[in-house]
């Protein structure tokens, strides 16, 4: 099985207890997200990154571009930290890394008490990978080689790889209250998608029959309950704020604009209003629209 490293961003900057919660978080949506997509994974964890075992690469990282909470994810390849063993590992996996006369570039970091420093990692890890290419004729270029090969050391553990894919960041999925967000075009679609990249539970409310496709465009992103319809064909906001209060939503999100607001006001209203694309230029809004749906939707 491949094993991927997965990293996160602002769950580090939370205190110990709130930074265990949302890892934990975290990682049970990574569980739920591969058993809904029936691919199979052994994940764990320690302080500082999740740890995941699969059997399918390509499906692996499918999923993991689409889980609220991890900024980035690399396919590894793992020893122990014992520096000499660390060198060898790399050399060898240099060799289908880096091209023919091509240069590299090593990049180490470093966690843990070791009885060497990152940049004496990268020292003894370049040497080996020269010698091991000696016949390919690489070189070392550090401002812009040909490859990259990162050497992360964890404690007792070492992993080496060549990428860094980018993940979609924000908090792990229901590690903040629950919004009602209604959903009219693709703008609102949006908007809700914002929401829970915050990490905020997010119901769906279609104002009619043509909103529910783009309501279940989201299921992709593991937004995974059901859409609630409107089942009345007049006072569509009115309708969603008595749908707000029965299902308990400690807030309304709408996909209006500034100008959209500045033409009708704002909702008034006995729960928060939120209105995630109120600082967001029109080219931005378009931009991420054609990121969540493509050009052909």
């Amino acid at each position: 099985m491949s094993l991927f490293l997965v990293r996160y961003g602002e769950l580090g900057l939370k205190s110990p207890n709130v930074k265990r919660r949302f890892q934990k978080a975290l990682k049970k949506n990574i569980e739920d997200a591969f058993l809904r997509e029936n691919t199979q994974c052994i994940t764990s964890m320690d302080w500082g990154r999740i740890y995941l075992h699969t059997d399918n690469d390509e499906k692996a990282e499918e999923i993991l571009r689409r889980i609220f909470g991890i900024t980035s994810f690399s396919k590894v390849t793992e020893c122990t930290s014992n520096l000499k063993e660390i060198c060898k590992t790399a050399a060898e996996y240099s060799k289908s890394v880096i091209p023919n006369k091509g240069s590299f570039a090593v990049r180490a970091k470093r966690t843990g008490n070791h009885d060497y420093s990152s940049q004496d990692v990268a020292k003894e890890v370049g040497s080996a990978i020269l010698k091991a290419n000696k016949d390919r004729k690489v070189t070392v270029n550090l401002t812009m080689p040909d490859a990259e090969i990162f050497v992360e050391v964890r404690h007792e553990r070492a992993f080496i790889f060549n990428k860094k894919i980018k993940g979609v960041g924000g908090f792990p999925a229901g590690t903040s209250g629950k919004v009602l967000a209604v959903i009219s075009d693709r703008k609102s679609v949006y908007a809700a998608w914002l929401m829970a990249k915050r990490g905020c539970i997010t119901r769906l409310f279609c104002l009619d029959e043509d909103a529910l496709p783009l309501a279940e465009h989201l299921q992709s992103w593991h937004i995974i309950s059901k859409p609630i319809m409107n089942e009345k064909k007049d006072n569509d906001l009115l309708n969603a704020l008595s749908i707000a209060k029965k299902i308990r939503a400690e807030a309304l999100v709408l996909g209006d604009t500034f100008e959209e607001i500045e033409k009708k006001g704002l909702l008034k209203a006995d729960i928060p209003v939120f209105y995630p694309l109120i600082g967001s230029s029109r080219q931005k809004i378009e931009e991420e629209i054609t990121f969540l749906f493509g050009d052909g939707f």
